[in-house]
C-alpha cells in the first residue's frame, strides 16, 4: 500500500475536496461514514471523484444548501459523479404573476403532480422552470 493509498490519507484528501457548508462539518462523524462506505465496498478514489464533482456542481451556490459530508456519505451520493456534471448548467426560472394564465397551469400542474400549489413571493408571483408545463425546461447559457 503506498503512502497515498493509505486509508487517512484518502480520507484526508476527500474531507479537503467537500465542498464547505454553513455550520462546517463534523469531522468525527464523517470519518465514521467513510469508514462505513469503505467497509461496504466503495472505492476511495470514487468516493473523492464523486466529492470533487459535488464541489464543481454547487459552486456558487448559497453554502446553507449543501449537503453535510456526513449525509452525503450515507446516502452514497458519489454514485451520482455523472448526473452531477450537469448540475452546473442551471434551469433559467420565469417569474410569472399570480392569476395568469401561465399561473393557473402550473398551479394546475403541481397540484397534480405535488398535491398542493405553489407558493406565491412577496411581488405577488413565483418562478418556474418554464412558461408553461408542457413546455421543455429552459436552461441558462
Amino acid at each position: 500500500m503506498t503512502d497515498a493509498e493509505h486509508p487517512t490519507n484518502a480520507f484526508k484528501r476527500f474531507f479537503e475536496a467537500f465542498p464547505e457548508r454553513d455550520g462546517g462539518n463534523d469531522l468525527g462523524a464523517a470519518r465514521m461514514a467513510w469508514r462505513g462506505a469503505v467497509a461496504c465496498g466503495a472505492d476511495p478514489q470514487t468516493i473523492i471523484a464523486g466529492a470533487l464533482a459535488y464541489a464543481a456542481a454547487t459552486e456558487g451556490r448559497p453554502r446553507r444548501y449543501i449537503m453535510s459530508a456526513r449525509r452525503w456519505l450515507n446516502e452514497s451520493r458519489w454514485r451520482e459523479v455523472d448526473r452531477l456534471k450537469f448540475e452546473g448548467v442551471k434551469p433559467r426560472l420565469i417569474w410569472i404573476e399570480y392569476g395568469s394564465p401561465e399561473w393557473w397551469a402550473w398551479s394546475n400542474h403541481w397540484r397534480t403532480t405535488k398535491g398542493k400549489s405553489p407558493p406565491v413571493d412577496a411581488k405577488g408571483g413565483w418562478r418556474f422552470p418554464s412558461l408553461t408545463p408542457s413546455k421543455p425546461q429552459q436552461l441558462a447559457a
